[in-house]
């Protein structure tokens, strides 16, 4: 037989080393980014570098304005405004919301001193804050160092990080409450919560969601569904307060439903403390 048509033994080939993971070039950018950001983002939670924004509230039966929610601002030397929704998530993920939220605290505490009257400031704080158990000294601190009266403050907590609270984070809501310091139910209705949530937490109010604002008054569902959510807050002695009211067809519609307070676009967007009560006598 020819020595061509001899077939030799193949050897198996060499098992094929595991892939090294290995970020695509569009995605090494992403990262690299969000780390540039976080970075700079606990420079500015350590230089206090940022400021509040307040969105007025108002009566929605007189339109006289009472309140305001405090809305955090990030004004980046470089990328300009940050939005919330973009180093909020970072800050929780840095372990960093802690520290930026006692931060809110103090200073719209700090300034809503020099509001006038009994007007409220409602501030907006993290799950961090809750689950870390330091809020109640946190709000102590602010309090006192602004020698604010704890009924003109409320705190917001939303929906979603209540849904399953434990025993520990109740006792803590409750003791938030015993001080006089406010509580809101912020963004009532996003999380398609049970009403019987309203009646465990020791809440002074809920917020509704945007979601079910948005529509009114031409969904006739989205009214019923309002009107019921009314119904049963004033039943259990809490006030609701709409969001993002629009237009005067939704503060009349709302008023009419019983809902005592609103903010949206209709009475003022976020503005410097300054300017919030420039108007008023």
């Amino acid at each position: 037989m020819p020595s061509d048509l001899v077939q030799r033994p193949v050897a198996p080939p060499a098992a094929a080393a595991p892939p090294r993971f290995r970020l695509e070039p569009r995605r090494r950018d992403v990262q690299a980014e969000r780390r540039r950001l976080m970075r700079e983002l606990a420079e500015a939670v350590h230089a206090d570098g940022f400021v509040l924004r307040y969105v007025p509230r108002v009566a929605l039966a007189s339109g006289v304005p009472y309140g305001a929610e405090a809305a955090l601002r990030w004004p980046h030397p470089r990328r300009g405004v940050v939005p919330p929704s973009v180093f909020l998530p970072l800050a929780e993920a840095a372990g960093l919301a802690v520290p930026l939220g006692a931060q809110v605290l103090r200073t719209a505490c700090r300034e809503a001193a020099g509001w006038p009257g009994a007007c409220v400031v409602s501030v907006k704080v993290s799950l961090p804050q809750l689950a870390g158990g330091v809020l109640l000294g946190q709000l102590a601190a602010a309090l006192g160092a602004a020698a604010l009266p704890p009924e003109r403050l409320e705190i917001a907590v939303p929906e979603a990080s209540l849904l399953d609270a434990d025993a520990e984070t109740l006792l803590l809501l409750s003791a938030i409450r015993d001080i006089g310091v406010g509580l809101v139910l912020d963004d009532f209705g996003a999380a398609h919560a049970a009403l019987a949530l309203l009646q465990r937490l020791p809440l002074t109010a809920v917020k509704l969601h945007r979601g079910l604002v948005r529509d009114l008054p031409d969904d006739a569902e989205g009214v019923a569904i309002v009107r019921a959510i009314i119904t049963a807050a004033a039943a259990l002695g809490l006030g609701v307060i709409a969001d993002c009211v629009d237009t005067e067809a939704q503060r009349a519609l709302l008023a009419d439903c019983g809902c005592e307070s609103g903010q949206g676009p209709l009475f003022g967007r976020a503005m410097p403390a300054a300017t919030l009560w420039a108007d008023q006598p």
